[in-house]
């Protein structure tokens, strides 16, 4: 169904469609209110109220544009429906010429979940380290129990497929040696830079906020010399369709102590998300959810055990 939906139709006329349906979206949510609270308070540029109800906008088309992006992989006519642009691709080439593979880091911002599939469809062999099932899925799954037969299937198919893992997916936990084998074989590993499963944090100013970010994948580069890219997924210029922007590799402190060279090492990709997300805001995720900051900074407080 996927495959010919997206072959009588090319991608930008479906982000057009999600666009469209995201402005309708905004004009009648319940929680534009939040949305436009959390805009102003956090930006560091002052923003007008017209400036502030076009981001507000912007950011419910994003939503729907993401939950469009995500279904996209599963058309299985992915590398011909979705001709994405990639800059940066050269860096990646050279890094891999020299053989220790290459950790893309990104955050829950754009398109991040099209990462991977965007790679693999031009032949590189990608992985993503990925949560496994949370609370909210296993929940799901028990209560698909109860739908009818026509409605199991449709929820299957336009929602579970999006959230469940594929062959190609990794997790974050304690055995980090399945991920360590990928940059052995001189594979590409993609990680969020902003997620909660991480045995450790370091606390970092972020859009004027104190944020925790994880250190894992950090330590990872560090200890294997695998070279690390910020990457992101964002969208072109006309919103009709993303691209995939991976930046220039990140230059390791290596001269001060483990600590401080781990925390300035985070503290350099943190800053070049920051610039993301302050020249494209309506692509953070967090804009609907209240007291964003402040809940995830108590997470990564929580016993480890919790918080997996």
């Amino acid at each position: 169904m996927y495959s010919l939906c997206y072959c009588l139709l090319p991608v930008s006329v479906w982000f057009l469609a999600a666009k469209l349906a995201g402005f309708l979206r905004f004009s009648f949510s319940n929680q534009r209110r939040l949305v436009l609270q959390n805009l102003a308070s956090t930006l560091q540029d002052p923003k007008s109220n017209e400036q502030l109800q076009s981001l507000a906008r912007q950011h419910f088309a994003y939503l729907f544009q993401y939950e469009l992006s995500r279904l996209l992989p599963m058309s299985g006519t992915f590398s011909k429906a979705l001709q994405i642009p990639v800059e940066g691709l050269h860096r990646l080439d050279s890094a891999l010429a020299i053989g220790k593979g290459a950790i893309l880091v990104s955050a829950h911002f754009g398109f991040y979940r099209l990462i991977k599939d965007i790679l693999r469809s031009k032949g590189y062999d990608v992985w993503l380290v990925r949560a496994r099932k949370s609370k909210n899925i296993k929940e799901e799954e028990k209560r698909m129990r109860n739908f009818s037969r026509f409605k199991q299937m449709m929820f299957e198919r336009l929602h579970m497929r999006k959230v469940v893992h594929d062959e190609y997916d990794l997790f974050a936990d304690f055995n980090i040696r399945p991920i360590v084998e990928v940059l052995k074989k001189n594979g590409i590993i993609v990680i969020m830079g902003d997620a909660q499963h991480a045995a450790t944090f370091v606390d970092l100013d972020f859009l004027g906020h104190l944020y925790p970010f994880p250190c894992g994948y950090m330590s990872m580069a560090m200890n294997t010399g695998a070279p690390i890219f910020p990457a992101f997924a964002v969208d072109t210029s006309n919103g009709f369709r993303p691209k995939l922007v991976i930046e220039k590799p990140l230059i390791l402190e290596k001269n001060g102590t483990p600590d401080d060279n781990l925390r300035i090492n985070v503290e350099g990709f943190v800053s070049i998300l920051e610039s993301y997300v302050e020249c494209h805001p309506y692509l953070f995720k967090i804009w609907t959810k209240e007291n964003w900051f402040q809940k995830r900074l108590v997470r990564s407080r929580r016993e480890l055990a919790k918080r997996y």
